[in-house]
Parts: C-alpha cells; structure tokens; sequence
C-alpha cells in the first residue's frame, strides 16, 4: 500500500502545478544567438531561432545590446518569417502561467492592423522548430499579436477575436500575460493595485506595465480574451513575425511562470488505500467542501485506462473533517491497481486528483526500485532466474526518455547510468520481461 499525499504530485494531465514556479527564462545577456539554443534546450533555452523565405528574404533574428532583435523590411511571408521556437516541453508542464517581457518597437513606416498581427505569440504543443505558423486546431491552443504603429509603438492584439486594443505603448515598456488553458475561472494579482482579480476559464488578459489591456465589445470594455482551442495542452511556444513593414521588435527579460492555481472545492488531506482479504479499502479525508454534490472512485490497471468502480455522495459545504471510506470488490485479488478520486460539484464540475498506487500483496513490485540524482539513475533487480530485461524511463507524460537492455543473474543486480541531460522532473521506470512488466515513479533531482 502506497499513500500519495496530493501534494507531491506534479502537473499531469489530470493534476496540475500547485505553486508558483518559473519554467522559462532568458535575459539575452550573452550576446550570440549560440547562447540562446540548446540541444535539447535548458530552462534558459530555444530549440531553435531564425529566418527564411519562399523568395527574397528581408527579415533576420539577432542579439544586439542584450536584446532580442526581430527586424523586417517588407511585409508578406514571401518577403521572409523570423521565428524563435521552444519546442522541447516546458517543464513541468502548465496551463495557467505569466508571460513577462520588455518590449520596444520602432522604425515602423506604415501600421500593421491585420487579423494575424505582426508579431504573434503562439502557445500549444508539437510546434515544429523552423518557421511553420503552427496555427493548426490540433496543436495551438491560443495566440496573442503585437501590431505596429506608423513610426515607433505597438498595439496589442486579440488574434482570435479580431480586436485591437486602441491604446499606442512608446518606448520600452514592461508586458505581463496572464494566461489561463485550465477548464475553471483562476485568480491573480493586478498590477495596477495589487489586489485580486479572476481570469475565466480558456482566457487571457494582457497588461503593459500598470496599464490593463480592455477591449470593447458593445460598448463594454472587456479584459478578458478567448483562447483558440481551449482543449489543446500548452507546452510549447512560438514567437512568430511574418507581417509589418521596416519594423524593429527588440524583446528583453523574457519570462514565463507557471502559476498556482485557485482552490479546488474540496481540501483533501489525503487518499490511499490498500488491499484487504479480497477488496480493496481506499481512505480519503476533506477539511473542507464547497458545492460539493459526490465522490467517484475510478480503477485503472496500468495507470492510463480508467473505468468508473463507484461513487459516494458527498456533504455539500462544510468546514468540517470528514472521513471516507470505499471498498471495491471487482479488482483481482492481489492485483496492482491505480485509482484515482473524482470530486463533482452540484453544477456538474468535477476535478480529479492524480492517481495513487495500491500495490497487491504478493506483487513484484518490491524486487524493483529506482533513486537517482542530479547526476546518476541507480537500479536494483532482485530476481530468481538469469534473464534479459528491458529498462524503460518515462516522463509524467509517458513518453520514453532513455532505454537500457539489462542482463540479470539470479538475485540482487544493481545498475547506475549517467541521467545525462534528461531534465529534472518526475518519471517512471518501467521493467519489462518474457513474463511481466514492473512499474514505479521516482524523482530525478
């Protein structure tokens, strides 16, 4: 039996970052565009900068005075695309951030108000490290532009709702986004006074320095902005410049921060479970419940494919402990199994917590651990026979970062691999054999 406080779980797709962490982050500093590109890429890094063109290319990407300088003299992709791509997971992963930036634009002979921006900031997954727009539903979740003014400013754009916001921002001036992806409202602090506001569900709101960007619809002014397509995850981003004519965007202090999210209805303090003769007992306690209409409880054998296994009403609003208890008969006895908790308010929203582990009392899974380090990844098979295994590490999101091929005797075995540039994060080591397959998640510093 594993209890797995909700706490110590990191951003999944059904249990995101619960605190306020920077994920990004590049000064310009360095002076080369060499500095700014990694293979793969740290937390201070691109996949990828540059430029290209179907015919003459006018646009270029460089660093001058520790900035970040898009530049072009003709406007139309024809005429060249300037494009700065993360492509590697930002991590961990997050869906309610802060983009923070400096922003100068200047030289600008003729004003850009078109629909797609001059400068676009692209958020999704899967983007491509060249200079393809991205815009595909599958892969963007949502765009914000940057227009130009005749001479030197910018406006901010709504790309998806066709607004520009009419104020015109001189010289170098500080941009705040704050950016909402998650399927609930979410607060934050204002910068004009400090106090708390709410960003609905699948929106953004822009701020240049304490001024709050508001545009109006029906003759009310509106902060907040839709994204494009509100199910698709972020992970990547994309600065993209295809548009503007003798226009220069220098970007300085470039930032993105994973922010906490708003509290759920429910504080749980904890959930775990265990077998019991031939069920499984899973416990779990609230503090507190606002709304709260029922529990579901959801089984999974590996971890992926969940089904529904029950449900247990739960006690409206209160500020009082509350202790439950679910038994399911319908596991195989002695199984491994996850399960994850569903929380459903009376409106019909629900929020699960990330699933936690019951291991099955006669399992394997002792004869398998993981420990690793900033530096090395330790591996001890105790096994009965002499055979050929296979080693695999997964990210959170289950994509296989290293594989090894293990030759084990019978007994303890003990192996150690370089964890190389594999980022910090939280994984799991899977050990598959002619017979079974062995699971368990471990941190790497």
């Amino acid at each position: 039996m594993k209890k797995q406080l909700l706490s110590l779980f990191v951003a999944t797709a059904l249990f995101y970052n619960t605190k306020a962490q920077v994920i990004f982050s590049q000064n310009f500093n360095d002076q080369t565009l060499e500095s700014v590109v990694g293979t793969p890429p740290n937390a201070q890094q691109f996949d990828g900068l540059g430029s290209a063109s179907s015919g003459t290319n006018t646009a270029t990407v460089s660093i001058e005075n520790d900035k970040l300088k898009i530049y072009r003299t003709e406007s139309g992709s024809s005429k060249g695309i300037a494009y700065v791509a993360r492509t590697t997971d930002l991590v961990p992963p997050t869906q309610f951030f802060k983009i923070e930036f400096k922003l100068d634009v200047s030289a600008s002979t003729a004003p850009n108000t078109g629909k797609e921006g001059a400068v676009q900031l692209l958020f999704g997954n899967s983007f491509t490290n060249n200079s393809a727009n991205n815009t595909g539903d599958a892969i963007l979740n949502g765009m914000i532009g940057i227009n130009t003014v005749v001479g030197s400013g910018f406006k901010i754009r709504d790309i998806t709702g066709a607004k520009n916001f009419g104020t015109i921002f001189t010289g170098e001036q500080p941009v705040t986004i704050f950016y909402n992806a998650t399927s609930a409202d979410q607060t934050y602090m204002r910068l004009d006074n400090a106090e708390s506001a709410t960003i609905g569900a699948g929106t953004w709101t822009a701020w240049v320095g304490t001024t709050q960007v508001l545009f109006t619809e029906g003759g009310v002014d509106m902060p907040n902005r839709a994204v494009k397509n509100p199910e698709v995850n972020i992970n990547n981003f994309k600065i993209y410049n295809a548009q503007g004519v003798d226009a220069t965007f220098l970007f300085d202090d470039f930032t993105i921060t994973s922010l906490a999210l708003t509290t759920t209805p429910v504080s749980l303090k904890f959930f775990d479970g265990k077998w019991e003769e031939n069920f499984v007992r899973l416990n779990w306690q609230t503090v507190s419940e606002q709304n709260n209409s029922h529990f579901e409880i959801l089984r999974s054998a590996n971890g992926k494919d969940f089904t529904l296994c029950g449900a247990i009403s739960g006690h409206g609003n209160t500020q009082t402990i509350h202790n439950y208890s679910f038994i399911d008969h319908k596991g195989l006895n002695n199984s491994n199994y996850y399960y994850i908790l569903r929380q459903v308010d009376l409106d019909g929203k629900s929020t699960d917590y990330a699933p936690i582990f019951v291991e099955g009392r006669f399992s394997y899974q002792k004869s398998f651990s993981v420990n690793a380090d900033k530096d090395w990844i330790a591996i001890i098979v105790n096994t009965e026979d002499s055979h050929t295994a296979t080693l695999h590490i997964l990210d959170i999101q289950g994509r296989e970062t290293t594989k090894h091929t293990l030759h084990l005797e019978s007994g303890i075995n003990r192996f150690r691999f370089s964890s190389g540039l594999i980022p910090a994060g939280v994984y799991i080591g899977v050990l598959t054999d002619a017979t079974r397959t062995r699971r368990v998640k471990f941190t790497l510093q």
